[in-house]
């Protein structure tokens, strides 16, 4: 209550005064929490030592912000400033050209990685991708899945390292490199934490601690944090949490949790992908998450933008200006008298789509380039077949047709 505060806040003054103790004013605010968001009255009623004490909107503690209306909004936003400020500087030490794949992404776990997950125990909850996977929708086809701000960090950091561009699909970054979205990793250390609070009910000591006491408010009250604990429990270790404070915790298995949340999300990344038409090439190369090889060699960049479809080629390009697919033709190998001709038939075929089969088994502008194939790189692409490893011939290849 409002006076119980103003008590306390009493308590602190007199217990600095007798020891001498100074209170930073400065850093000393208050806020009432409402779902309105708004600073209520009430907030500006409180005073330390008689001098009143400021209402605020947003409160920064221990490097979290706590905003008026209770959600995490603004915490995660912060997270994705100080990862991307980190990253910038990660960059500038690093040629995404010559640094092999592997190193790169250690380096981002250990140095980037850190600082984003940096208070996820209280934040979590607010990741879309948590509340994604907690509906279990299987109509989780929007941007949900990976549109929480400090992923954007993540996969902002995958495009630069593999050379496409910002506007490549996400679907392949996570499928080739075999990442999984942050919001899973750090999973584990939010059912730790709340494994380590809900076993603080042993001495007298640990009863007095106020996080104790904040921890039994949202058992009892069910508020959004335990909320999301439970319903993670339930959905992936099959455990249900008794309302009953008293009553013996049951914990749920921290990497069991973590483990189906993966299986979870690769069934959706796998639904995503599929349904992403831009990704027709790729889903028929690609059939599982898994780290591809080609990662591992030195033009794996212009191998990636072929994949991924970073390219310029009328099948993604038509797509700016409504093109129907099948008019998408190559301009080297049909020009617009044909095209004419073409329309004009009843049930016309568009053999010469620019698309990255057509680059790679047919065009005139790739003809030198394909023979200088090697014959088992050759005899692969004519079945339609892409190499998990492939030679130099095909990256010169790759690298003829993404830059066009």
């Amino acid at each position: 209550t409002a006076k119980g505060l103003q008590k306390l806040i009493d308590i602190l003054h007199d217990y600095c005064s007798e020891w001498d103790l100074t209170v930073n004013f400065e850093k000393s605010e208050v806020l009432v929490f409402n779902s309105s968001g708004r600073q209520l009255k009430e907030s500006h009623n409180f005073h330390y030592g008689g001098r009143p004490l400021r209402s605020a909107r947003q409160y920064k503690y221990l490097g979290t912000v706590f905003s008026l209306n209770g959600k995490m909004t603004e915490a995660l936003k912060q997270q994705k400033i100080k990862g991307q400020k980190g990253l910038f500087a990660l960059r500038r030490i690093l040629n995404p050209r010559t640094v092999s794949k592997a190193a790169a992404l250690k380096l981002f776990d250990a140095l980037i990685v850190p600082i984003l997950g940096y208070g996820s125990s209280v934040w979590l909850p607010e990741m879309k991708i948590i509340k994604t996977a907690l509906s279990l929708s299987k109509e989780s086809d929007s941007q949900s899945v990976w549109d929480d701000f400090p992923e954007k960090v993540h996969i902002g950091f995958l495009r630069w390292l593999l050379g496409v561009r910002k506007s490549t699909s996400i679907a392949p970054l996570y499928g080739d490199t075999q990442r999984l979205p942050l919001g899973i990793r750090l999973v584990k250390q939010l059912l730790d934490y709340n494994n380590r609070l809900a076993m603080m009910h042993g001495t007298n000591e640990e009863k007095s601690k106020l996080v104790y006491h904040a921890y039994m408010d949202q058992k009892r009250l069910e508020l959004d944090w335990f909320i999301c604990v439970q319903g993670l429990s339930r959905l992936f270790d099959g455990l249900s949490h008794p309302k009953n404070a008293s009553t013996e915790p049951i914990l749920p298995n921290s990497l069991l949790v973590k483990k189906r949340l993966e299986d979870w999300f690769w069934n959706t990344w796998e639904r995503k992908r599929l349904l992403n038409r831009k990704l027709g090439f790729y889903n028929v190369i690609k059939s599982e998450p898994k780290w591809e090889p080609y990662l591992d060699t030195k033009g794996a960049h212009f191998i990636a933008r072929l994949r991924m479809c970073s390219h310029r080629l009328r099948i993604e390009t038509g797509r700016y200006d409504s093109t129907p697919r099948e008019e998408r033709l190559c301009p080297s190998c049909c020009n617009e008298e044909q095209l004419f001709h073409l329309r004009q038939l009843p049930f016309a075929e568009y053999p010469m789509i620019q698309n990255e089969w057509h680059m790679l088994t047919e065009c005139i502008l790739t003809a030198t380039a394909r023979e200088n194939l090697d014959p088992d790189t050759a005899e692969a692409l004519s079945s339609h077949q892409f190499p998990s490893k492939p030679r130099k011939s095909l990256q010169t290849l790759a690298k003829k047709i993404v830059e066009l």
